[in-house]
């Protein structure tokens, strides 16, 4: 059940475009996908074969089992390493060369929607509005990214991952996405929520430190916020420079949208930050959400990971009706 008949219209465009132009390209090329895998299946497994075939021959004919050992393995593993980094490089290639018109093909389904390559929301935006922790000192990456406009308010997503590597942890990974709305209010103060974590010690044996989720935070002169949901309290911690503001902001009703967000995305966590006269959302997925080869037992013509990605835009679609009509 839609929220309107705007994206009802878009959605039976968008089934169209999948069902007529997607699905029948996609077919042409699922058994070329196949046929890749069963290749490099067979140039891995040709290196260790022989590997193990000549060291069962070194054991039982020749009796230099240990010599045999230390030799054969890097001739085993080296080519399997080489085998598989190469399968990876070539499988990314072919999926960016496939996946961009496909996209791009299914946008034109929303009017004023499309495609670009550069991040929508760049590295230096994201460290301004400190909507992950230590974002400055993260190793970063950025992919897929989309803008466009419902019932003329601004909006883009754009796919992202950020670390913070530490000698033995990894004490924050975000793998998704960050959607930016453009409101037609502007937020006197700057709010952010983000889960609740406890602070995390860093190489504590060698007396290294902690990970303060929120030490970015309160730096920047934000204060946390105490609201009267307790279940709320539980899973999010908020910080604002307007404690009144942000109160006002955090209804039940956009909570209920938050948590919509969270089951379109199939999120473990999320990322929300009002400031200037933007909104930002981040579903932390831990997954590339536009693959279409990252698991090769799954047809490329399996029709739920199109059906997920409407059901995305959707959830965005009702968070700008929500907030600005």
């Amino acid at each position: 059940m839609y929220g309107s008949s705007e994206i009802s219209q878009f959605k039976d465009k968008y089934d169209s475009i999948v069902e007529n132009k997607i699905i029948p390209m996609l077919e042409k090329v699922n058994d070329e996908r196949g046929l890749k895998y069963r290749i490099w299946g067979i140039i891995i497994s040709m290196p260790i074969s022989i590997g193990i075939g000549y060291l069962a021959y070194l054991c039982f004919c020749v009796g230099d089992w240990m010599n045999a050992f230390f030799l054969i393995c890097p001739a085993i593993i080296i080519p399997g390493v080489v085998s598989l980094s190469l399968e990876d490089y070539l499988l990314k290639k072919f999926e960016l060369k496939l996946k961009t018109p496909i996209l791009q093909e299914l946008l034109t389904s929303i009017p004023d929607f499309y495609w670009q390559e550069t991040p929508v929301v760049p590295e230096k935006e994201i460290e301004q509005i400190l909507i992950f922790p230590k974002a400055k000192s993260c190793e970063k990456s950025f992919d897929d990214n989309f803008l466009g406009k419902f019932k003329g308010i601004s909006f883009a997503t754009g796919v992202c991952s950020y670390a913070f590597y530490s000698k033995h942890s990894v004490p924050f990974y975000f793998q998704g996405v960050i959607i930016k709305i453009k409101m037609n209010k502007r937020f006197s103060g700057h709010t952010v929520i983000v889960p609740n974590k406890r602070t995390t010690s860093l190489d504590l044996n060698e007396g290294v430190g902690y990970f303060d989720y929120y030490g970015d935070l309160k730096k920047a002169g934000l204060e946390q916020v105490t609201l009267e949901d307790v279940a709320f309290n539980h899973k999010f911690t908020v910080y604002s420079t307007n404690q009144i503001e942000a109160r006002y902001l955090l209804t039940p009703s956009f909570m209920e949208k938050l948590k919509d967000f969270k089951e379109a995305y199939l999120a473990n966590e999320m990322y929300c930050v009002f400031y200037k006269d933007y909104i930002y959302i981040a579903p932390n997925t831990g997954v590339d959400l536009f693959s279409l080869f990252k698991n090769p037992e799954v047809l490329l013509t399996d029709k739920s990971k199109f059906e997920n990605l409407f059901a995305q835009l959707e959830s965005i679609f009702n968070l700008i009706s929500f907030f600005c009509y």
